[in-house]
C-alpha cells in the first residue's frame, strides 16, 4: 500500500520539477529582465509565447496532481491546454522564424544563427510528444509518460 500511495505522486512530483525547472530557466531569460525593466523592448509575440509557455508549465503539475483525484476537472483543462499548445507553436514558430532572419540578416543576435534550428526541433518535438500524449488518452500510463516527455523538452526551452 504504501509503495502505491509513493506511485500515486510520482507523475505529479515529477511534473512539478520539471516545471520548476523552467521556471527557474526562463527567470534568468525572460521574467528577470522582465520584472527589473531591463528585458530589451521586443514584439507582442514574445511576450504571448512566454505567457502561453508559462501557462502551460504551472497547468502541468496541476493536470498531473488532477489525473487520479478529480479526473472530470483534470479533462476539463486537458481541453482548455488544445488552444494553450496551439498558441505555444504558433508564437514559437512566428518568434523563431524572426529571430533566425533578423541574426541571418546582420541585424539580431547570432545566436539565433547557431540555435534558431535546434530550438525550432525542440518545439517540433513538444508538439510531438503532446500529439501522441493525446492520442494515448485511452492508455494512462503512456499518456502521462508521452505528456512529461513533452514536458522536459520545455526544459531547454528555459536554459
Amino acid at each position: 500500500m504504501a509503495i502505491e500511495g509513493r506511485r500515486d505522486w510520482f507523475f505529479p512530483a515529477l511534473a512539478l520539477a520539471i516545471s520548476l525547472t523552467a521556471f527557474a530557466g526562463f527567470a534568468f531569460t525572460y521574467l528577470g529582465p522582465l520584472a527589473t525593466g531591463t528585458y530589451a523592448p521586443v514584439s507582442w509575440a514574445v511576450h504571448a509565447h512566454g505567457i502561453v509557455y508559462l501557462v502551460w508549465c504551472a497547468l502541468l503539475p496541476v493536470q498531473a496532481t488532477l489525473a487520479r483525484r478529480a479526473f472530470a476537472v483534470h479533462r476539463a483543462l486537458g481541453a482548455g491546454s488544445l488552444l494553450l499548445v496551439a498558441a505555444m507553436g504558433f508564437t514559437g514558430f512566428l518568434v523563431v522564424g524572426v529571430k533566425v532572419q533578423q541574426a541571418l540578416l546582420g541585424q539580431g543576435a547570432p545566436f539565433w544563427k547557431s540555435f534558431g534550428v535546434p530550438i525550432a526541433a525542440g518545439l517540433v518535438l513538444f508538439l510531438g510528444f503532446y500529439i501522441a500524449a493525446l492520442l494515448n488518452r485511452g492508455r494512462p500510463e503512456w499518456h502521462k509518460r508521452l505528456m512529461i516527455s513533452a514536458a522536459a523538452t520545455v526544459i531547454a526551452a528555459g536554459t
